[in-house]
């Protein structure tokens, strides 16, 4: 879904299965075996999500003006259903970059979620100005 997540996800599951010297695991490594982590539960939903904000935070840290580390925060955010951080997020990501659609998709949904229509509206409607008509529904339903 997220490609953090997902990256992170992909990270921890293939580390699982590497010895130390960075050789596939095939049985013969005693030191891999006896390891610690071998048996340790893969991380939960909410554990990847604070890992990506936390790696999204350093990044930002070293460059602000980075829209899509604010982007992909936002999305974190969102997963965590901080919803409020979301359209924090998502709203620096559109001050760097004004023509980035998909910040004004993710804070319309996240001002969906916080009962804020009147504002997910005009982000839509950025949204078909910006070339993406798909919108319209949305606001056909959940715009006066």
């Amino acid at each position: 879904m997220k490609k953090a997540i997902f990256i992170v996800l992909f990270l921890v599951i293939t580390s699982c299965n590497q010895s130390k010297d960075n050789k596939i695991d095939n049985g013969k490594n005693d030191d891999f075996n006896k390891s610690s982590y071998k048996n340790e539960p893969l991380p939960t939903h909410t554990e990847i999500s604070e890992i990506a904000i936390n790696s999204y935070t350093e990044v930002i840290s070293r460059n602000p003006n980075d829209n899509v580390a604010y982007f992909g925060r936002g999305q974190s955010r969102m997963d965590l259903e901080d919803y409020k951080g979301a359209v924090d997020d998502f709203t620096k990501s559109i001050k760097i970059d004004e023509m980035f659609l998909s910040a004004y998709l993710y804070r319309a949904d996240s001002y969906m979620k916080l009962g804020m229509s009147h504002k997910a509206c005009l982000d839509w409607e950025r949204a078909v100005l910006l070339g993406y008509p798909e919108v319209n529904d949305s606001i056909k339903k959940n715009c006066n």
